[in-house]
């Protein structure tokens, strides 16, 4: 009697434990799936690493930089960023750099082309060897060389500055109507001696 009161107490304390055990392992084992996943990427995850990859290419812009630098040549920089940034990537502006003949402060585009000039060059900031020798760029002329074009006094090359400045570089020659002062007529009339990249 004794032993049968022995067996049955083992006998409930084992079905107890076996129970336990069972619901212990059911409650844990979502958990464990859910640290210990298959290796197949979601969908989700592998659309927002292609949302990131091309975000990321969008944030990125390449800048062509020539003249009276260290290291001319094409750069990936980011978007934001200036042209002091794009000529510090260059290894800094030569010895014999006019650095008042580009504006250290203009934000970059993508495509541009920054051209620093040699102290005492009468060129109007772009390289010969882009074949417009006689183009002054826009987005980096001084006001002096704004002044120059047919139709441009100092009020409206001053008023192209400040666009410039408030709005970032112009992206085309129509743009150039926005500033104040400046019509269709007066941009007809100098169209052919300016770059906007």
């Amino acid at each position: 009697m004794i032993m049968n009161r022995i067996t049955k107490t083992l006998a409930v304390t084992a079905a107890v434990i076996i129970v336990g055990i069972i619901v212990l392992f059911q409650q844990e084992e979502p958990q464990g799936q859910a640290v210990t996943p298959d290796k197949s990427i979601p969908i989700s995850s592998a659309d927002s690493s292609d949302e990131n990859t091309h975000k990321q290419s969008n944030d990125l812009l390449f800048v062509d930089v020539k003249g009276a630098v260290v290291q001319p040549d094409v750069y990936q920089m980011k978007q934001g960023t200036r042209v002091k940034d794009a000529i510090e990537e260059a290894g800094g502006l030569r010895d014999d750099a006019n650095p008042l003949s580009v504006n250290l402060a203009q934000k970059l585009i993508d495509e541009m082309v920054i051209y620093v000039q040699e102290e005492g060059s009468t060129s109007t900031g772009s390289p010969e060897n882009l074949g417009s020798t006689d183009k002054i760029f826009v987005n980096q002329a001084t006001p002096i060389e704004l002044e120059a074009l047919p139709g441009i006094g100092q009020a409206k090359a001053e008023a192209i500055i400040d666009y410039r400045e408030q709005n970032g570089p112009f992206t085309s020659i129509e743009e150039l109507m926005k500033v104040k002062g400046i019509g269709e007529k007066t941009v007809e009339n100098f169209q052919d001696k300016i770059q906007i990249p």
